[in-house]
């Protein structure tokens, strides 16, 4: 169930990168055959443990425009907390979720993210 937001908060701005987003999600542009899905597309799978969810929105600019062309990437704990890192100290984190997610929005897309509920991080 999707909660109400107060009030819109602009996201602060990035640089874009020498990234060409036809590399990253050659699929999602038609370009088909390249890899069979985007890279990043896919967090969990029907092996990854906790609660199954999915996140939606858009993003807009500063004047409250959709965006026409934009890569939202999303980095998660698994559903112990756990962070596929070699940093990770507290444990093993669950080897079926993918970390990070990509997925391109633009003015008619919404991007959309499969993600798991995960349990606060210990000490957040």
């Amino acid at each position: 169930m999707p909660h109400a937001l107060g009030q819109l908060k602009e996201t602060p701005s990035q640089t874009a990168g020498p990234y060409v987003h036809i590399g990253l999600t050659p699929n999602f542009l038609g370009l088909a055959g390249i890899y069979p899905t985007d890279l990043g597309h896919e967090m969990v799978n029907d092996r990854t443990k906790g609660e199954h969810i999915i996140i939606e929105g858009r993003v807009i600019d500063g004047a409250d425009e959709p965006l026409r062309d934009c890569l939202v990437e999303i980095w998660q704990a698994d559903a112990a907390g756990l962070y596929a890192s070699p940093l990770e100290t507290r444990g093993t984190p669950d080897p079926a979720k993918q970390t990070p997610s990509k997925h391109q929005a633009n003015t008619t897309h919404t991007g959309a993210h499969h993600v798991i509920h995960s349990n606060p991080r210990p000490g957040a």
